[in-house]
């Protein structure tokens, strides 16, 4: 059984799994993923995240524009892990994590290195306890599945969404 006030962080370099070995823990009804704010379009069959009233999330991201992330951003201790990756900004809010911690259960975290040391000086403003989980991933084997990811979305993607190609 998990510990109340206790944030789970999976961090990895892409395509190292840690989404995969989320989705492990979550089989434990103690702990409840933290959905990412993210400016990129859905990918298909992702929906707009939402935190229910006993704690549990649905949905897959907070799909927002850039202007309303902006505007959390200038709310005073509402993001953290902020980070832009191909464009797209992501983000975790605090206010998400709070209410799953409200409801006892235990956030978990997915996020890229860069956003490690943030939640830990989080946690520790807020006395909350931290546990870590760092993955490594074979630089080919991640190569793969990033490439295996592009050729999926790519084909899911309508032709008017897609860049046009220049010779």
């Amino acid at each position: 059984m998990a510990l109340l006030s206790t944030i789970v962080t999976i961090t990895g370099p892409r395509a190292a799994g840690k989404t995969t070995l989320a989705q492990r823990l979550l089989q434990y009804p103690e702990f409840v993923r933290v959905p990412t704010i993210t400016t990129r379009p859905p990918r298909l069959g992702e929906i707009n995240a939402k935190i229910l009233s006993d704690g549990s999330a649905v949905g897959d991201y907070f799909f927002m524009t850039s202007t309303a992330v902006q505007e959390l951003m200038n709310a005073q201790n509402k993001l953290m892990s902020v980070a832009l990756r191909d464009g797209y900004i992501y983000a975790t809010n605090t206010e998400v994590i709070d209410a799953i911690i409200k409801c006892g259960k235990s956030p978990v975290v997915i996020l890229g290195e860069e956003g490690l040391s943030e939640v830990g000086d989080y946690c520790k403003q807020n006395d909350i306890q931290h546990v870590a989980a760092f993955i490594e991933i074979d630089e080919v084997l991640a190569f793969s599945r990033m490439l295996g990811r592009y050729i999926e979305n790519d084909k899911n993607t309508p032709q008017e969404n897609k860049p046009e190609m220049r010779e």
